[in-house]
C-alpha cells in the first residue's frame, strides 16, 4: 500500500469509527451497515461517482450537494451527518476509503472477516456455504462472502482473505501448465544443443 493510500485509509477509519460508535449508541447499527453496503455497491456500479468525489477541481460544496440530493431520505440521518462533517473539512474525496474502513471496523468489532471470491460462473448456495464453513473453521471467525463473477477465469475461482490471495482458476492453471511445459521442453532441448556445439 502506498504511503498516501495508507494515510487516506487512516483518516477514513477515524470517520468510520466515529460513525460505528454513534450507530451503536443510537441502536441503529444494522441500518448504518445497510447504508454502507448500499454506498459500496453504488461506488462500484458508478465509477464516475468515485471520480467525481476524488476530483480536486470540484469543491466540497458541490460534492456535498450531490450526496444530499442522491441520498437524502434514503440513508440514516447519522450517515448523512458524517458526510456533512467530512464536507465541512473538505474530506468528501475520502468517501471510498471511509466506506472500506467502516466495513473493516464492523468486521473487527463483530469478530467477522470478509472473503472475496471471484468465480468463472455464479456459485450455487450449497457451494457458497461449503466455502464459508471451511474458511470459518480454518480461521476461527465468522466469514462473510463477497462474491463476483469473471468469465475470463474459464473455471474455478480466486480467493482473497486480507493479504492472502489464492488463485484456483482454470486460467491460472493453464498459464502455470504452459510455463511448466516450456521449462520441461527447454531443459530437454538444452543438452542436445550443447552436444551439437
Amino acid at each position: 500500500m502506498e504511503p498516501r493510500e495508507s494515510e487516506l485509509m487512516m483518516v477514513g477509519r477515524v470517520y468510520a469509527t466515529a460513525l460505528y460508535d454513534a450507530a451503536l449508541a443510537a441502536d441503529r447499527l444494522n441500518d448504518i451497515v445497510a447504508d454502507m453496503d448500499s454506498l459500496r455497491q453504488l461506488l462500484t456500479a458508478v465509477p464516475r461517482l468515485k471520480a467525481f468525489l476524488k476530483a480536486a477541481t470540484i469543491g466540497s460544496r458541490e460534492k456535498g450537494k450531490l450526496l444530499d440530493d442522491a441520498l437524502a431520505g434514503k440513508v440514516e440521518g447519522l450517515t448523512l451527518a458524517v458526510f456533512h462533517a467530512m464536507g465541512r473539512r473538505d474530506r468528501l474525496d475520502l468517501l471510498p476509503e471511509f466506506v472500506g474502513a467502516f466495513e473493516l471496523v464492523h468486521q473487527q468489532r463483530s469478530n467477522r472477516i470478509s472473503l472475496e471470491v471471484v468465480s468463472a460462473v455464479p456459485m450455487d448456495a450449497a457451494r457458497q456455504e461449503q466455502i464459508r464453513q471451511t474458511v470459518a473453521k480454518a480461521v476461527g471467525h465468522e466469514v462473510v462472502l463477497n462474491l463476483s463473477v469473471n468469465p475470463t477465469l474459464l473455471g474455478g475461482a480466486q480467493f482473497r482473505l486480507g493479504d492472502l490471495f489464492v488463485d484456483g482458476s482454470t486460467k491460472y492453471r493453464l498459464v502455470a501448465m504452459k510455463a511448466w511445459l516450456h521449462a520441461e521442453i527447454f531443459s530437454q532441448l538444452r543438452p542436445q544443443k550443447a552436444i551439437e556445439a
